[in-house]
């Protein structure tokens, strides 16, 4: 769409152990009346933060009906910020909302399970939970807030998924470089996406194995507050200002089979980022290896076993290959075949397997 580099940003980032305690000092900087959507298991806590705004517990999916009945409720406490408390469904509905209210919102994840929280972008479902579109924000969130100590006592899987969401942030990255493809707002790539992509790599390298472990047993340390920046805020600001690529082609391709919708984004996204790396010719084989390792390690997908398709036949596999070859993103503007996804997903199939055997010889 442009020549221009261009990057979008949220506005504030905080993160901490019992930051959710900023919100009324947040409020009070937006015009001092809130309007909070809160999930259920949090409201009570949320409840002594609203002062003289007006709280609302969300009813469970991002659609049409419940978009109008948020916005009613919104519209009837004449809010000056929109505050959304909880997981991918309540920060896309609060984002919608403020779109449609022309209003400035906050954010607090009460997962990371995806970098929904910092990015601009929105998705709405039926009632029933069927993909209906994509709504772009004109900007980012004003204010991310991400209190680790919620996010730390939420189940572990959700942060695992984060992991390997954010594991192909960099990767999908080199793609779209090499390929100058354009970023989310519609331009190129500047130097910062670019060095958060990379460290957003480095980080979840160095610290995602033990951050996985503190996950579990729930405790906020420095290496789990290192992996929870590298999904809430350097994966955001990579995958939004770089691109994205085949990782999440494969991701895709995989929701054409029903079996593999109980899996979570991030997981399906991890599988992608090991197929993905073979396509790339710029990724040295070692490196593919240690991507697998690190997968096996925090009980991501590596295998179309992992993904309930062990039995996955020729036919189905490149109904997958072309389901992928198709996807809306960057990467469909390459040369690669849909038999060039089926190559690259029995590869790395082979080699989850491979590598399973060597660091789980008991399982």
């Amino acid at each position: 769409m442009s020549d221009y580099k261009i990057a979008i940003f949220a506005g504030r980032y905080i993160l901490g152990e019992g930051a959710i305690s900023e919100l009324p000092s947040l409020v009070e900087r937006f015009g001092g009346r809130g309007f909070f959507l809160v999930c259920e298991p949090l409201a009570e806590q949320i409840k002594p933060l609203i002062g003289n705004g007006t709280m609302l517990v969300f009813e469970e999916e991002c659609c049409e009906e419940e978009l109008a009945r948020i916005c009613k409720a919104a519209e009837a406490s004449a809010a000056s910020v929109l505050i959304g408390v909880g997981g991918g469904k309540i920060i896309d509905a609060v984002k919608i909302t403020a779109i449609r209210m022309s209003l400035p919102v906050i954010i607090a994840p009460t997962i990371a399970a995806t970098n929904a929280c910092s990015t601009c972008g929105t998705v709405v479902y039926t009632r029933e939970g069927v993909y209906v579109k994509s709504i772009y924000s004109p900007a980012n969130p004003n204010v991310v807030l991400v209190d680790s100590r919620i996010i730390a006592n939420a189940p572990v899987r959700f942060f695992i998924a984060g992991i390997g969401d954010a594991m192909s942030t960099y990767y999908e990255a080199l793609v779209c470089k090499k390929g100058n493809f354009d970023n989310i707002p519609g331009g190129k790539q500047a130097l910062l996406p670019q060095a958060a992509a990379k460290m957003c790599r480095d980080i979840i390298n160095e610290y995602a194995e033990q951050a996985a472990k503190d996950a579990a047993e729930h405790q906020v340390t420095p290496a789990f507050e290192n992996v929870l920046q590298a999904i809430t805020h350097l994966s955001s600001v990579g995958y939004e200002n770089t691109g994205i690529a085949g990782a999440h082609s494969i991701h895709n391709g995989l929701t054409v089979f029903p079996q593999t919708h109980k899996f979570l984004h991030g997981e399906k996204v991890a599988f992608g980022t090991v197929a993905a790396a073979y396509l790339n010719e710029d990724i040295k084989p070692e490196e593919i290896t240690a991507l697998c390792d690190l997968c096996v390690k925090l009980g991501l997908p590596t295998t179309f076993a992992d993904l309930d398709l062990a039995d996955i036949s020729a036919t189905a596999l490149l109904k997958l290959g072309e389901a992928i070859a198709a996807a809306p993103n960057a990467y469909k503007e390459t040369a690669h075949s849909p038999e060039d996804f089926v190559e690259a997903m029995k590869k790395a199939d082979a080699l989850g397997r491979a590598r399973k055997f060597t660091l789980e010889p008991n399982k």
